[in-house]
């Protein structure tokens, strides 16, 4: 019996030759693994602030990049100001 993994459950893909039995083990070991890593997910969830996710999800996309760009220009504005104290401080 040959198994084919494509991409299983982030693992990657192959084929490999096993006994009935054996694929059977396969799949379990395959099963616990995903669900070790949705127990992973839901402990790293706990420390998200979910009701900004929901709040951003309300605005319209116009209105996210809106946002992303005004967060942008705070960042560009930001280096520009370190530059320029940089600078200073440097005595030039």
């Amino acid at each position: 019996m040959s198994i084919v993994l494509q991409n299983t459950f982030g693992l990657g893909g192959g084929r490999f030759a096993v006994s009935r039995a054996a694929g059977h083990c396969v799949i379990l070991t395959l099963m616990k693994m995903a669900a070790a890593k949705l127990e992973n997910l839901s402990e790293r969830m706990r420390d998200v602030d979910r009701t900004l996710l929901r709040e951003n999800l309300k605005l319209t996309f116009e209105q996210r990049a809106h946002k992303h760009l005004r967060v942008l220009q705070m960042v560009e504005e930001l280096r520009r100001v370190g530059k320029k104290l940089r600078q200073k401080s440097d005595g030039r």
